[in-house]
């Protein structure tokens, strides 16, 4: 039989990939100014939407990796050659649910880690300038040139060297280079992988950070005209990750929240369907049990001698009289 006969399982999943981050209008009020090489490449203003489409695109992906790994799991054979008790069955279950969690986490990390190595090592430019500054410029020969050169951060980390350089994001002036307004937990890196992976939820749970953040962009109504209203995560909802975990630890994890099952011992009992059931009963005895069980066999015993007794003296009396005949006729 398949686990699937004998179990149910459903996946609750963080609540940020059901939230208005990951949503359409989100991610277009975002973009709704495509011009995003005028502001600083720390400003969330049009490079926001990338970052947030990356972070639907993860729960999207999480999604899938574990109902296709809940159908393979439910589809394998539980194989027992008897019928096993309860217990066993209940314990077998949770064994495997347990090995089912933690494989499959492990998926999504390794395509995260594959694709953050390709970026790197093979140098490829953000096309938000992120890592690389690119600019064209014309030689003295009337040719169009292009330049490069990695992007250096203040702490003197640079992306053409390194993939974990980050800085603050939020709202920037895009003449003055100056921050007007950090977002919390928005890390810039050197990709809109890196940056995503870096940064944190913290601001998304906080309604203030949110109306603040549509305060700033609406500064400017005529690139982003229609402000929608944001409602933020729930910070009382019961999760078994903190607040400020780093999107890629939560990645890591799936994004699950908790493993909902069910078992049916019935369901096995019925799918095994035994020819025959046998069972030993044990029963300890108390103490009363065991002095009249004494008396019983000390009065048996009693009782037998009772009777053996006349009949093993008789048969040695008779021993005796025989052996001493014997002694007569020989010496006759």
């Amino acid at each position: 039989m398949s686990y699937g006969q004998v179990m149910t399982m459903n996946v609750i999943f963080h609540q940020v990939c059901s939230s208005d981050f990951v949503s359409d209008l989100w991610l277009n009020f975002l973009f709704s100014n495509s011009y995003w090489f005028v502001y600083e490449r720390a400003d969330i203003r049009v490079r926001g939407s990338a970052y947030f489409n990356f972070l639907s695109t993860l729960c999207k992906l999480a999604t899938t990796i574990i109902q296709n790994a809940i159908w393979q799991f439910l589809s394998e054979q539980f194989i027992n050659v008897n019928l096993i008790p309860e217990s066993l069955f209940h314990m077998q279950m949770t064994v495997a649910i347990n090995e089912f969690l933690r494989l499959n986490p492990a998926r999504l990390a390794h395509i995260l880690e594959l694709s953050q190595g390709i970026v790197h090592g093979n140098t490829f430019v953000s096309s938000y300038l992120l890592n690389w500054h690119w600019s064209l410029y014309n030689n003295n020969r009337n040719q169009t040139m292009t330049r490069a050169h990695a992007i250096t951060l203040n702490n003197s980390c640079s992306c053409g060297t390194r993939r974990y350089c980050v800085q603050p994001g939020g709202i920037y002036s895009s003449t003055m280079n100056n921050s007007y307004w950090m977002m919390p937990g928005l890390n810039i890196g050197c990709s809109v992988v890196e940056t995503l992976l870096r940064s944190t939820l913290e601001c998304l749970y906080n309604q203030t950070c949110i109306d603040l953040l549509q305060l700033y962009i609406g500064r400017i109504p005529t690139l982003f005209p229609n402000i929608i209203n944001l409602t933020a995560m729930d910070p009382m909802l019961p999760s078994r990750f903190m607040t400020n975990i780093t999107i890629h630890d939560l990645a890591n994890e799936l994004f699950i929240e908790e493993v909902q099952y069910q078992t049916s011992y019935l369901q096995f009992y019925e799918k095994c369907a035994p020819n025959y059931c046998s069972y030993i009963f044990e029963k300890r005895s108390n103490f009363l049990i065991i002095i009249s069980q004494i008396l019983a066999l000390w009065g048996g015993l009693t009782l037998s001698f009772g009777f053996l007794a006349p009949c093993i003296v008789q048969l040695l009396f008779k021993i005796n009289v025989y052996r001493q005949n014997n002694r007569v006729n020989i010496v006759a």
